[in-house]
């Protein structure tokens, strides 16, 4: 146990002492600021950007949602993120050895407060740089396997969405609020990306730098 603790210590150790972004963030006077939103589901936590933002050669898979004024993205456990219900056992298996994973884009249009009125909403702003950065690491974050864009794997959970099969591994250390903090540092925020397991915690650190809404 007395190992194990100290392999989490190090593990934030490392995640902490990882330098942001540099030149990302804050936008210096006159520049063009870029809003993006963080989202809280409850365990779970999504990326709202406005698709005019965002070039089609960035992320292809936003043709997928033609008209959608705002995309959603969150990345998780390819099992246990897709299943309609609950389930105990693909919850263990997620977080007790890594396992594939899926992202998940959301096309929609209105106020993002709006969309998702039981949820928490921080906006924040950010350089063109540091909009640019972000958008390259959700990029990179697509498994295309060679591919100009990535197949769709199935519906997504709710609204007009579908789940994209994805690169890195899921697990206790490098869970959706993790991959989201890590999306948000490399825009140049100074977040710490593995302490950010729950999502009070990368909800708490964005609201440093962020408004509620």
């Amino acid at each position: 146990m007395s190992i194990a603790r100290a392999g989490v210590f190090l593990f934030i150790l490392l995640g902490a002492c990882a330098a942001p972004a540099k030149n990302s963030l804050p936008a210096e006077d006159g520049e063009t600021r870029r809003p993006v939103y963080l989202v809280s589901h409850g365990w779970h936590t999504g990326i709202v950007v406005r698709r005019a933002d965002l070039p089609t050669a960035v992320w292809p898979e936003s043709e997928d949602f033609p008209g959608a004024e705002y995309l959603e993205v969150g990345w998780g456990d390819r099992d246990f993120y897709q299943s309609p219900e609950f389930s105990a056992w693909l919850a263990f298996k997620a977080i007790a050895w890594p396992t594939p994973s899926v992202l998940h884009i959301v096309g929609f249009s209105g106020p993002v407060a709006s969309y998702f009125p039981h949820s928490e909403v921080v906006e924040l702003e950010l350089s063109q740089r540091g909009f640019e950065r972000l958008s390259g690491f959700v990029r990179d974050s697509f498994d295309r396997n060679g591919a100009a864009r990535s197949a769709r794997l199935g519906p997504g959970l709710y609204g007009q969405s579908a789940f994209y099969p994805a690169r890195e591994k899921f697990h206790l250390f490098n869970t959706c609020n993790v991959w989201t903090a890590r999306a948000l540092r490399a825009a140049g925020l100074p977040v710490t990306p593995y302490s950010a397991i729950t999502t009070d915690n990368v909800m708490s650190q964005a609201r440093r730098f962020g408004k509620t809404i």
